[in-house]
């Protein structure tokens, strides 16, 4: 009959050691996730200002005509 795994004693420093080098590890993905958000949302921002001046031209409006139907001056 089984009795299950024979446990093996780790000192608690080395387990201290090991949570500690994992948080590093989960800080370093999650700072490399950040600068991949922000990237993504550079290239959403630009592709929508393209869009936006598309239109603008197309319709053969200046800034100013588009600042002053939206009111921002």
């Amino acid at each position: 009959m089984p009795r299950g795994r024979k446990k093996t004693d780790v000192a608690p420093q080395d387990l201290l050691n090991e949570v500690l080098a994992s948080i590093e590890e989960t800080e370093q993905k999650l700072k490399a996730l950040r600068t991949q958000k922000k990237d993504i949302e550079k290239q959403i921002e630009a592709k929508e200002m393209a869009e936006l001046y598309a239109i603008v031209k197309e319709k053969n409006m200046s800034i100013e005509d588009v600042k002053t139907k939206l009111g921002a001056e």
